[in-house]
């Protein structure tokens, strides 16, 4: 397992798993997290992790949208409830598809709720609970009618 010091706001480009160097934002940003990048078989790299407000906050990955997450806690741990506040840009219903080591598709505990959250990001909100039940990269993808958004979540 390799570790990166990640920047706020900066857009990454990370090369090929072992994970030899990313490319950082500008001289303005400044170290607010570290992710872990698990070395498993396809998995890609970690989605940045920041802070909002004292809160651990993931910054997605997205197609014609914006895709943020809050969670209740850092390092992700399996076994565990992991509350998430997502707020997405975009139209339409939200749909989840969760897939990780050894399970093609992994349903939350709850949710995902759609509602107003007190998080201040651009996009409709909605709370989820997912239980990981293993260790390794999780690639929770979401998809509205014509967007779409990736949090890539390293459980250890």
């Amino acid at each position: 397992m390799m570790k990166t010091v990640l920047t706020a706001g900066a857009s990454l480009a990370c090369a090929a798993a072992p994970l030899s160097g990313c490319a950082h934002g500008s001289a303005s940003t400044k170290p607010v997290g570290i992710v872990t990048v698990d070395s498993h078989r396809r998995c890609k790299p970690g989605s940045p992790i920041g802070q909002w407000q004292g809160r651990p906050e993931i910054q997605g990955s997205a197609h014609n949208a914006t895709l943020w997450a809050l969670t209740d806690q850092v390092p992700l741990k399996p076994g565990r409830d992991v509350r998430l506040l997502v707020r997405m840009t975009g139209q339409g219903a939200l749909r989840v598809q969760t897939r990780g080591p050894g399970r093609s598709e992994l349903p939350p505990a709850s949710g995902p709720s759609q509602g107003n959250i007190p998080y201040d990001r651009p996009g409709d909100g909605w709370t989820m609970t997912y239980r990981f039940p293993s260790a390794g990269c999780w690639h929770i993808k979401f998809h509205r009618s014509l967007s779409w958004g990736s949090l890539w979540l390293s459980v250890r």
